[in-house]
């Protein structure tokens, strides 16, 4: 039986219906401790009812973000140019890595003009599951 911690739906937040953030495998830079890693997921939808749009990596890489926090927003960036990995970085300061720490609230979204979206406050448990990565 798996514990919740190992559960990846504790590790995943979902921007919109085609698109998620898997900090399942988050980890920490070897230099830095003031990094969380995600693979960016696509996820095709079925609704008849929704628009159909095409994203790819390239076209949102550096347009998602994360708010930890009263923060201002962090963008990703992609974690290896050499890497076919769909994975971005996300750089937080001292302040952000400690509201992340204290559970503060904490939003997720992408700044497109094709998928521009916000997700509502994200579960606590996830975050209680971010922050281990730095106490």
């Amino acid at each position: 039986m798996s514990s919740n911690i190992e559960n990846s739906k504790d590790w995943l937040i979902h921007i919109g219906e085609r698109v998620s953030l898997s900090f399942k495998d988050s980890s920490l830079s070897q230099d830095s401790k003031d990094i969380l890693t995600a693979k960016l997921l696509f996820h095709d939808t079925d609704s008849k009812n929704s628009k159909t749009i095409y994203l790819n990596f390239s076209e949102i890489e550096n347009k998602v973000w994360i708010q930890i926090g009263e923060n201002l927003r962090v963008y990703g960036e992609k974690k290896n140019d050499n890497s076919s990995e769909e994975e971005l970085i996300f750089k937080l300061d001292r302040l952000m890595i400690e509201d992340l720490v204290n559970q503060k609230m904490l939003y997720a979204g992408i700044n497109h003009p094709k998928y521009n979206i916000k997700t509502k406050e994200v579960d606590l448990f996830t975050i209680k599951n971010l922050s281990t990565n730095f106490i």
